[in-house]
């Protein structure tokens, strides 16, 4: 079975790359018994950073941006990726193009959305980890609209068994539901909702990491933090892949 993990789609989210590299270095070199189970049992595809150039200019320029580097005009660039999936994507009208949320002309406009659908359409995936920050949740399907994913309750046993292992881990609290109810809005055209609803993806989740909230260094961690977020983010996903019902 196919396992799909991307991180950095939004650009300011620096810990998700950082933590998703120390999570290939557990499966791929750890002796550990449950990492060796993980290299037996599944095939892995793991973008660390699906937003490069958006990445670069965070590094470099604005480090709260959060887009892509799109020219569209003389004032305004960049699509924000995770509302350009085809998930009850809405069209964003002409004068919000210089908005932080702007979801682009039509939904896969972009070459980076675009390269996630090919990999979806070409094989069959199992389990998917969209991977962003901040927040300390595992959020489930849907965001989009108050509809309720069909094994909903099947999904939300296995992301409690990750928190729960989370818990251990750090003493980290994270929560578990329902992406529009933890959210408090509704968020158009995520991959999330796209995996789950277009490719009836298994275990669709949207993992938002540490930290809880804006007062405790929101997108700006200092990197004494990276580890802590990388071993809760191993034990999630070790918890999660270990639990599912193939």
């Amino acid at each position: 079975p196919l396992i799909w993990i991307d991180g950095n789609m939004g650009a300011r989210e620096w810990i998700t790359s950082a933590s998703i590299l120390y999570l290939i270095d557990y499966i791929v070199f750890s002796s550990d018994s449950p990492a060796k189970t993980l290299r037996s049992k599944y095939r892995f595809i793991i973008v660390p950073n699906l937003n490069p150039d958006g990445y670069s200019h965070s590094m470099s320029k604005d480090r709260l941006w959060v887009k892509n580097m799109r020219e569209l005009s003389k004032l305004c660039v960049g699509i924000n990726l995770n509302y350009n999936f085809d998930a009850d994507y809405i069209h964003s009208n002409s004068n919000k193009i210089c908005s932080e949320k702007y979801a682009g002309t039509e939904h896969f406009s972009e070459n980076e959305t675009k390269a996630v659908r090919k990999v979806f359409t070409s094989s069959p995936v199992f389990m998917s980890f969209s991977v962003h920050a901040y927040g300390q949740m595992w959020l489930i399907p849907y965001a989009c609209c108050n509809n309720t994913a069909p094994n909903y309750n099947e999904m939300a046993r296995v992301a409690n068994i990750a928190v729960n292992a989370i818990k251990k881990e750090t003493n980290s609290e994270f929560q578990v539901g329902k992406a529009c109810d933890l959210l408090h809005e509704f968020r158009k055209g995520s991959s999330m909702d796209w995996s789950k609803m277009k490719h009836n993806v298994s275990y669709s989740y949207g993992i938002l990491l540490r930290p809880k909230t804006i007062g405790d260094g929101g997108y700006i961690l200092p990197p004494s933090q990276i580890v802590l977020s990388g071993r809760e983010l191993v034990a999630g996903i070790i918890n999660a892949t270990n639990n599912a019902r193939l």
